[in-house]
């Protein structure tokens, strides 16, 4: 069965951002059926919302860094806004071959992380 909602409470889930706007109907609509009502009222939209603001410590999973997407280029080191990043060499990368143009080719990246010197020795 579909929920009824008051304009007032439509328009204060409005003010969601529009990314997470299904997950707070859902949460609202959930509570509201617990407690075994059909229609949605701006009061059941702030309840929710103090609900989910004394639970939001439990609820935040913290900051998760996709590895497979990761370049190693270590900008997160200095925006990390709890410091769980850190750095453990520090060195230069070294990609070889691609171009661009008409048919563009990546590069090749070899592996690890070279000091100044093996770079040098690496070009010449």
């Amino acid at each position: 069965m579909k929920m009824q909602w008051t304009q007032d409470a439509e328009n204060a889930v409005k003010k969601a951002p529009f990314f997470v706007r299904k997950k707070v109907r859902a949460r609202v609509e959930s509570q509201v059926a617990e407690a075994n009502k059909n229609v949605v009222t701006w009061a059941d939209v702030k309840t929710a919302q103090q609900r989910y603001l004394q639970s939001m410590s439990a609820e935040i999973k913290g900051y998760q860094i996709d590895i497979q997407a990761c370049m190693s280029c270590g900008k997160c080191i200095g925006v990390c806004p709890t410091e769980t990043i850190g750095e453990q060499e520090r060195g230069f990368r070294i990609q070889l071959g691609g171009k661009l143009g008409r048919y563009p080719q990546l590069a090749r990246e070899l592996p690890g992380i070279y000091s100044q010197d093996q770079v040098l020795d690496i070009i010449n």
